[in-house]
């Protein structure tokens, strides 16, 4: 864990294998962290980083987010098993039906999820919890590999992390009419991403990777981290 003023590591948190994700719910004092290696989440003490417990979900997971309104937290993958934040008891599930990759919250007990095998936009009501919703977007195109976004309401700007290694800055101008102000350079791979609306930093996590050769006829080829080259990169304003 780091320090969002300073940057700095304040802590390991144990018992979360093949992490992609984490929430954090600040008034229960507790984080969660989505384990796509074992098809859970795990539950922990933010100010001990002591582990609570672990849920087990229905498939591998990715995002994972936590909706203030409701007090839910929602580990993002095709049937959602929705939690309560402060219990960690599973309060209802949502059936996408399609392959989401990430989700924000209206703070409002609305959930957005971009659907990325659909090239569509579910509309959550996090307190039912269902879709009600789906907006098609077949003319948004963005830089390759997009993985998360975020929004800062103060400037009206969107941040959209990709795999090709940038950041693409989009301003809304109106709310029919967005444009590309800034494409931010960071690290290749570095797609999973948070936004820090206090601080306006973002964190983007990845590590360097090299292609080994196997002994599989089917798959010649595969692409590992190299040891000790995780990383969490920050972006940060002038």
């Amino acid at each position: 864990m780091l320090d969002a003023d300073s940057g700095k590591v304040v802590g390991k948190i144990a018992d979360t294998p093949g992490v992609h994700g984490a929430a954090i719910a600040a008034e229960f004092h507790r984080g969660f962290t989505s384990n796509g290696r074992d098809k859970t989440v795990t539950i922990f003490d933010t100010k001990t980083l002591s582990t609570i417990g672990k849920v087990p979900l229905s498939s591998d997971t990715d995002f994972i987010l936590y909706d203030p309104f409701s007090k839910r937290v929602f580990p993002i993958n095709e049937k959602i098993t929705v939690m309560d934040a402060q219990t960690g008891k599973v309060a209802g599930t949502v059936d996408l039906g399609a392959d989401p990759e990430a989700a924000v919250s209206d703070g409002r007990s609305t959930v957005y999820i971009n659907l990325a095998d659909k090239q569509a936009v579910a509309v959550v009501d996090s307190k039912a919890p269902v879709v009600t919703k789906t907006y098609a977007i077949e003319k948004c195109t963005m830089c390759s590999g997009v993985d998360a976004g975020g929004f800062d309401p103060d400037k009206n700007w969107i941040f959209e992390s990709c795999a090709e290694g940038v950041i693409s800055v989009i301003r809304e101008t109106t709310p029919d009419y967005y444009e590309l102000i800034e494409t931010v350079p960071t690290q290749l791979f570095a797609r999973t991403m948070a936004f820090d609306p206090k601080t306006k930093n973002i964190y983007l996590l990845t590590a360097e990777f090299e292609t080994i050769s196997t002994k599989d006829p089917a798959k010649p080829f595969e692409r590992k981290i190299k040891p000790g080259s995780f990383c969490v990169v920050v972006v940060g304003r002038n």
